[in-house]
């Protein structure tokens, strides 16, 4: 797998958005968006959420962000394998 199939798309909650986390996944190139909005936000492209609603993503629980990159690298790594090119 390449760089680029490797680097995802995030949504980020704007309540969490402050966190030096993010710009260190930009940094290495992944692209981390953020929704302001309390309504639905559109997520059919992003292979990860992050709010207090979706992957129960409050403050103390920041540091676990590379494990839920890691399986949802592991998940798109293994449907890109199962999908022919």
């Amino acid at each position: 797998m390449t760089k680029a199939e490797r680097c995802l798309r995030m949504l980020v909650v704007h309540t969490l958005a402050d966190d030096p986390i993010w710009g260190h996944l930009r940094a290495k190139g992944h692209t981390v968006d953020v929704a302001y909005s309390d309504s639905a936000h559109a997520v059919a492209g992003y292979d990860l959420v992050f709010g207090p609603n979706c992957w129960q993503l409050h403050a103390p629980l920041l540091k676990y962000v590379p494990v839920a990159i890691q399986a949802a690298r592991r998940r798109k790594a293994a449907a890109h394998v199962a999908s022919p090119a």
